[in-house]
């Protein structure tokens, strides 16, 4: 049975990626929610979440908030193997949109 942990947060999304949480060998993590949380002075943007380092063919999530309070939780499960990373940031603010991952770990 896994025991749910805090696998990151919460963090505010920066413009610029940012490693959010670096798996240990031995271990798959599981990503089993995304909690996501704008504030009333919050722009639209988007939350983007890359397995591995942030690029193109890396982003798991890429998940639209809207301007002003909301908060959003997502249901990924993404498996995080060996120490692979989760990058997190925000396409067009910085450090406003806060955002939590919860999950669990196995070993393997």
């Amino acid at each position: 049975m896994a025991i749910p942990i805090l696998l990151f947060g919460p963090t505010t999304a920066d413009t610029t990626a940012e490693t959010v949480f670096t798996n240990i060998t031995g271990t798959v993590a599981v990503l089993e929610t995304l909690t996501m949380a704008n504030p009333s002075t919050g722009a639209a943007t988007n939350i983007i979440l890359a397995l591995g380092t942030d690029g193109a063919t890396t982003r798991v999530i890429i998940y639209p908030l809207p301007a002003g309070p909301c908060t959003h939780v997502v249901y990924p499960g993404i498996r995080v193997t060996s120490t692979t990373i989760l990058q997190l940031s925000s396409s067009s603010t910085d450090d406003v949109a806060v955002c939590t991952g919860n999950g669990y770990r196995e070993v393997v």
